[in-house]
């Protein structure tokens, strides 16, 4: 049952809100770009490597988004969509009391899939011949197959930012690259209730009219 409610939130999150963006487009003033009859996709990999020696978890992204809407007076894109992850490594955890003596640090192996609706801001800068330079960032609430990482819940946000460098293959799509900086954690606080950690690393992705 609990995996039912999971699959309908990635179907229907990314549909509710494309319904109401539809409704923001005319306020945000947006032109409309040539192939905006056809359905704009982004799709993407990410690798990310742990930040802190105690928080040991690599993690791979499938990114599947669609766009939104876009800005295009000011450079910007606004994609929905769903967001596949792969973590596995291993946390180092304080268990026990001080007062009693028996407080120590505990590694825990920690392997998991999660999967949830994401949402993705895309800005871009500079322009030259067929590179353009941009800002990412992405938030995502991920449902994983047990609790994770050891200690927390079976749910995480996901923030995601960094630059990407795209280059323009023809007249719809584009190839770009990306660093990111990541930040999981389930917004309980601080403590042993959120084992949260932090990643970096590359993403490639492809982009354009389908």
């Amino acid at each position: 049952m609990q995996y039912k409610i999971i699959i309908a939130l990635c179907i229907l999150f990314p549909v509710s809100v494309s319904n109401s963006m539809e409704r923001i487009r005319g306020e945000a003033k947006q032109q409309s770009c040539p192939g905006s009859e056809m359905l704009k996709l982004r799709f993407g990999v990410e690798y990310l490597i742990p930040t802190d020696t105690d928080r040991n978890i690599k993690t791979i992204n499938i990114n599947g988004y669609f766009l939104l809407f876009e800005i295009d007076n000011l450079n910007m894109r606004f994609y929905t969509g769903v967001t596949g992850s792969y973590a596995t490594g291993e946390i180092t955890q304080l268990e026990g009391e001080l007062e009693e003596g028996t407080l120590r640090e505990v590694n825990f192996n920690n392997t998991a899939f999660g999967i949830g609706p994401s949402l993705l801001v895309d800005v871009g800068f500079f322009y030259i011949q067929n590179f353009s330079f941009h800002l990412n960032g992405s938030g995502s609430f991920v449902f994983y197959n047990k609790d994770f990482p050891a200690g927390g819940d079976r749910y995480n946000f996901m923030w995601r930012a960094g630059p990407v460098i795209e280059y323009k293959l023809n007249d719809d799509q584009k190839i770009g690259i990306s660093y990111q900086w990541a930040h999981v954690s389930n917004g309980q606080g601080f403590g042993p209730q959120n084992p949260s950690y932090d990643a970096q690393g590359p993403g490639i992705f492809l982009s354009g009219s389908f």
